[in-house]
């Protein structure tokens, strides 16, 4: 018989006391017991289907990337969330399927638009996990508000062994491009302007993410490269931010 003993041991004593000795009580039932070892996430994710081949960057941009092989790429992002959140196993599930929702709304926008969806996949996974959470960024964060100090992840994990870079750089990274910035400019006729822009410019954040190194300085370089290429595309291609993941995850988390 599999059960989770500690929360047997509780619904015991929810029935005949708080100080009931609900372990001696179980002793009556069972003769003895095995305890499983902790799973291994990374191994678990290796043997869930995450089916990408209907997504090509000539439909669906999903960055940045770690590595080339997307299935993959993905399975990096979500062992991070998954240790910096503490999520259970049924967590990462649950975390997946609504992955799987949020990317067939982008193929369909694809579709009916006609443009590529550039989908930023870790501000992705972050919404689907702060949507769950009932976390106040995934409300509030909106153009000029990247709300990078309001994430509930518990841990500030490494990402790699040798480099140092943690899971909040990873975060304010991503965050910081997921919304639109208002800037201030002098025009030709030396008028004061505002404009919205989106990206690596310094005078968004004034942070320099080149002067990293290890994994962050890659995806820096990655997400600047990404936003340059499609800047002039804007006929061609629809750049995802904060109120288009709220979309998609809203529904994702009601209807999958």
């Amino acid at each position: 018989m599999a059960t989770d003993t500690t929360q047997l041991q509780e619904s015991i004593r929810s029935v005949y006391g708080s100080n009931f000795d609900s372990n001696t009580y179980l002793k009556r039932f069972f003769n003895r017991e095995a305890r499983l070892a902790e799973p291994d996430l990374e191994h678990y994710l290796k043997l869930q289907e995450i089916d990408l081949t209907l997504y090509s960057d000539e439909k669906v941009v999903l960055y940045p990337k770690i590595i080339n092989n997307p299935k993959d790429n993905i399975r990096h992002y979500i062992v991070w969330l998954a240790k910096a959140y503490e999520l259970s196993l049924r967590d990462v599930d649950q975390l997946i399927d609504k992955l799987k929702a949020c990317l067939r709304s982008a193929l369909f926008a694809e579709q009916n638009s006609n443009k590529v969806q550039m989908i930023n996949i870790f501000s992705l996974l972050v919404g689907i996990v702060e949507f769950d959470l009932k976390s106040t960024s995934f409300d509030e964060r909106k153009s000029d508000k990247p709300c990078i100090d309001g994430g509930l992840y518990k841990h500030n994990i490494l990402l790699d062994n040798h480099d140092g870079n943690v899971f909040s750089e990873l975060y304010e990274l991503n965050m910081h491009h997921s919304v639109e910035h208002s800037i201030e400019f002098q025009d030709s006729w030396g008028d004061n302007k505002k404009c919205l822009v989106y990206g690596t410019h310094s005078k968004v954040y004034g942070k320099d993410y080149s002067h990293f190194n290890g994994v962050i300085k890659k995806l820096f370089h990655e997400v600047d490269s990404n936003f340059f290429n499609f800047n002039q595309k804007t006929d061609e291609v629809k750049v995802w931010f904060w109120p288009d993941y709220q979309k998609v995850i809203k529904l994702a988390g009601n209807l999958d």
